[in-house]
């Protein structure tokens, strides 16, 4: 098997269990709005905020690799000329 396509095949398959395992947390993450808990809202803004911050530090994460490889992809096109 192609290295690549192997990379890829384990991405699409870690990918997709580790979404369903994110949405699933989020959805207990919003059981707590039932009445069996109390909470304040601004409780519940912090909380967000914390997700937010997380989904954006992962985001980040992945622009910054395609950067590094975009820039590694022109010093090799460069470097064949």
């Amino acid at each position: 098997m192609d290295p690549v396509s192997h990379k890829r095949e384990r991405f699409v398959a870690l990918s997709a269990r580790r979404l369903d395992q994110t949405q699933h947390l989020l959805r207990l993450l919003g059981n707590l709005s039932g009445h069996a808990y109390e909470w304040h809202p601004d409780e519940v803004k912090a909380l967000f905020a914390g997700v937010r911050q997380a989904v954006d530090a992962a985001e980040l994460r992945f622009r910054r690799a395609k950067k590094r490889a975009d820039e590694l992809s022109e010093g090799q096109q460069v470097a064949a000329h």
